[in-house]
């Protein structure tokens, strides 16, 4: 079996480690495809509880021995300050953590691992992808003008240039400014800080800090942004970045021999970082499909049903507002409160969790939505929208 990964972003090297430890033997290939002259965003990026496990699957990565090389930091959950007048954690339970780390690291450390690993089985093709299709027998990639074939290929090849094949969402922010400050950062959580216009992430590497202020720009003038963020860090000597972005999903992610995973699948805002999840689902249902367990139809409906749950939590997390009586929170309050209201797959979920609760079951080990109940149940009361205070 020859399988390929287009791209080596976060997505890129997740489906890169398993499909080198779970797809094929050691006489198939796992080729990596990608033009080193494409630059990987590297804001400094915090992921889920799954990806140390990936890297360690794939690139015998531990967080012990090799965080210098990625400058990454422990994660033990999200810190939410100013949503409530109370900040909380939503932490990870034992035996789970998380990591954040330098994403602009990521693919040389872990090519070399994959090379060392992994041996012939790991292939690298360097240029740029100028087509790629499919038949019912395979997948081919032209790169440098050059034709390869290939059982599978994953497209981690990142934001689509157009979106006619993807469903649009109307995500509460679609902007973000991004300052980093080169200072070792010293917590253990990603910060998920809201403030008047819209809310700001922190993440802590052990070389630097990489902060992001998103907001709406079509609330908040992007003048009025960067005052915010100026003030915020009491200087106006700021060297910042910005993208602007739109929040979809694709309306198809698997053709059986062509898949989509990251930005070329998704986008949503990184709230809790979501994406994450999505990355190591996109690799297990391919997996499932290869393996016999599952139909095209399954794939596409269970990876749809996944970017609904993540644009579902983010309307939960939104809809009860924050500590500030603004445009911003006002019209997102009532957007989101809106959205929540009509959608079928949010009310099956509130009632699923009750139900649950209801009937006593063991909160620490269900899932539902993506979430662990227990997840649940702690932003449920510290956001205070008392969803399941009556359940639980």
């Amino acid at each position: 079996m020859k399988i390929a990964v287009i791209g080596v972003g976060t997505a890129g090297i997740t489906s890169l480690c398993h499909s080198l430890r779970y797809l094929g033997n050691e006489n198939d290939t796992v080729t990596s495809i990608h033009d080193p002259d494409v630059k990987i965003l590297a804001i400094g990026e915090s992921m889920d509880p799954g990806f140390p496990t990936t890297l360690f699957e794939g690139a015998n990565f531990t967080l012990l021995d090799d965080a210098e090389r990625l400058d990454a930091t422990l994660k033990l959950g999200v810190q939410w300050k100013n949503w409530r007048n109370k900040e909380f954690t939503s932490y990870m339970h034992p035996p789970y953590y998380a990591m954040h780390f330098n994403n602009g690291k990521l693919k040389d450390f872990c090519f070399e691992r994959f090379a060392t690993i992994w041996g012939n089985k790991f292939q690298v093709i360097k240029g740029s992808v100028t087509s790629l299709t499919s038949t019912f027998h395979n997948a081919s990639v032209t790169v440098n003008d050059v034709e390869h074939q290939f059982d599978f290929v994953i497209d981690c090849r990142g934001t689509p240039t157009d979106l006619t094949d993807y469903n649009i969402v109307d995500d509460p922010v679609n902007h973000c400014l991004v300052n980093v400050i080169n200072e070792p950062g010293e917590w253990k959580t990603t910060i998920h800080q809201a403030h008047a216009n819209g809310w700001m992430f922190g993440i802590p590497l052990t070389t630097r800090q990489g902060w992001g202020y998103l907001y709406n720009d079509n609330i908040t003038p992007r003048e009025d942004a960067v005052k915010d963020i100026e003030k915020i860090f009491n200087t106006t000597e700021l060297n910042l970045r910005e993208f602007k972005f739109s929040s979809y999903y694709a309306k198809t992610f698997f053709d059986g021999r062509i898949i989509k995973n990251g930005n070329a699948a998704l986008f949503f805002e990184p709230m809790e970082a979501l994406s994450g999840y999505f990355y190591t689902g996109v690799m297990q249902h391919l997996t499932d499909y290869i393996r016999g367990e599952c139909s095209v139809d399954d794939v596409n409906n269970k990876l749809s049903i996944i970017a609904q749950d993540m644009e579902n939590f983010i309307n939960f997390a939104y809809h009860g507002g924050a500590n500030f009586d603004s445009e911003f929170w006002t019209t997102t309050v009532k957007k989101t409160s809106n959205k929540l209201d009509n959608d079928p797959r949010w009310q099956s979920t509130v009632q699923e969790i009750r139900s649950c609760l209801n009937n006593g079951k063991i909160v620490q080990e269900k899932s539902i939505a993506q979430w662990y109940i227990r997840h649940w149940l702690n932003w449920d009361k510290h956001l205070e929208y008392n969803l399941f205070a009556d359940w639980s």
